[in-house]
């Protein structure tokens, strides 16, 4: 969550950021305030979803890169 909560306030203020994203969960979180439209589709499609998603991981991390690309940042994902 907390990692949503800096990609929305960095793409709002057009701040740099770094993330390093880790124990990625579906916890129900209200972002309306911060999330892009993008990411609130997302997330709702995260969260709506029923039983085991062994590609939360990865669809969380593209929901917080595509956010950022759309409020104009280079994204680079690292490993």
């Amino acid at each position: 969550i907390l990692s949503d909560v800096l990609v929305a306030t960095a793409a709002k203020h057009a701040d740099p950021l770094a993330v390093f994203p880790c124990c990625h969960s579906r916890k129900r979180k209200v972002l309306e305030s911060v999330a892009s439209p993008y990411a609130k589709k997302e997330y709702h499609k995260i969260l709506s979803h029923r039983g085991s998603m062994p590609d939360l991981v990865d669809r969380l991390d593209t929901v917080r890169m595509v956010a950022l690309e759309n409020a104009g940042f280079d994204v680079e994902e690292f490993f």
